[in-house]
């Protein structure tokens, strides 16, 4: 996926709070190019620093 592909992508996101977790996990997953299992595996006890 490029930069632009991500950008069009997320513009589509609603602005509810669906839309902004979607968002959230997409531009994280871009920026750490983790694969989806391991974003779908993600859990609020193994983010650190919140």
């Amino acid at each position: 996926m490029l930069l632009d592909d991500l950008r069009l992508i997320v513009g589509k996101c609603d602005t509810d709070i669906f839309g902004l977790r979607d968002r959230a996990m997409l531009l994280l997953g871009f920026a750490i190019t983790v694969r989806r299992a391991k974003l779908a595996g993600l859990r609020l006890q193994n983010i650190t620093g919140c």
